[in-house]
């Protein structure tokens, strides 16, 4: 009998690779990640850069560090809260 993407190899076959990153993605949402909202930001670079960022660690830590310091400034304009005062959100007391 034949099947369709059945394999013996399951580090190689894309159909194990896609499944294994699926039930990787569940677990993640269902047991890591609290059940809060959460909010994912994606840093975009023109073509030109990605292969220079992409061979060039040093850069690509350079590069990733000034988005953070934005995002973290930007977040902390936009709360309106005393930089001495801001927590990051796990040293929050828990509700439940």
């Amino acid at each position: 009998m034949l099947v369709a993407l059945s394999c013996k190899l399951r580090g190689v076959c894309p159909s194990c690779g896609g499944r294994r990153m699926c039930q990787t993605a569940a677990t993640v949402c269902d047991r890591v990640l609290p059940d809060v909202p959460l909010r994912q930001w994606v840093m975009s670079v023109p073509y030109e850069l990605r292969r220079v960022l992409a061979s060039d660690p040093a850069m690509l830590t350079r590069t990733s560090r000034v988005f953070f310091e934005e995002s973290r400034h930007w977040y902390r304009e936009a709360s309106g809260i005393a930089r001495s005062e801001a927590q990051p959100g796990p040293h929050r007391p828990s509700t439940q």
